[in-house]
């Protein structure tokens, strides 16, 4: 009889353990955030850009380049990359964000269309822009123009967002060296979109 109550305690005592471990178990993969695989980058630290137009993420370790020589003159709001430019022009940063806003009598797709001509000058080439089908960012709709080619022996991709906001457009430039798709942090950033109008 003795023997049958010890086993009845072992099994108890291994099925707490084994469910205890197999909780442990989850929450530490999952980091504590509940259920499922989580994000990977949900650990990263960000920054949030705070605007009177859009707030956004980004990883905090960029910098912030919104002070550049002639940027603001250019209507530029905000400007953040993940490494400082170099001296020379085409010493860019692998990945840069920067946002645009000014006045125009012509529409988001009109302007989109003219000023896409200019992503890429600083590469070793630079293709046509190609125009895409419209995209979702912070649940505003917007045109879309891409830019493939190379820089520094190395696939790049510039896609810049444009839409109208009142009688004037905001455009968003997102450019990626080292691949031809936006890398995780652009994705993340725009993912990360909030508008305030």
């Amino acid at each position: 009889m003795w023997i049958a109550v010890v086993c009845a305690v072992l099994i108890v005592v291994v099925g707490v353990v084994a469910v205890l471990g197999g909780v442990l178990y989850l929450v530490s993969r999952d980091g504590g955030g509940g259920a499922g695989g989580g994000d990977p980058t949900d650990d990263a630290a960000v920054a949030t850009y705070e605007g009177d137009y859009f707030t956004f993420d980004y990883p905090e370790g960029w910098v912030d380049l919104s002070d550049a020589e002639g940027f603001v003159d250019a209507g530029g709001l905000v400007e953040v990359a993940d490494e400082e430019p170099g001296e020379e022009l085409g010493d860019v940063p692998p990945n840069d964000l920067r946002v645009y806003m000014y006045s125009t009598t012509y529409g988001a797709q009109t302007e989109c269309r003219a000023q896409a001509v200019w992503s890429g000058f600083n590469w070793d080439d630079a293709g046509d822009p190609q125009e895409q089908d419209p995209t979702t960012i912070g649940g505003e709709e917007m045109f879309v123009q891409r830019v493939t080619g190379t820089h520094q022996g190395q696939d790049a991709v510039s896609e810049m967002y444009c839409m109208d906001l009142g009688s004037n457009v905001v455009q968003i430039v997102a450019e990626h060296h080292g691949g031809a798709e936006l890398g995780p942090e652009l994705t993340a950033i725009l993912d990360s979109w909030v508008w305030k109008v």
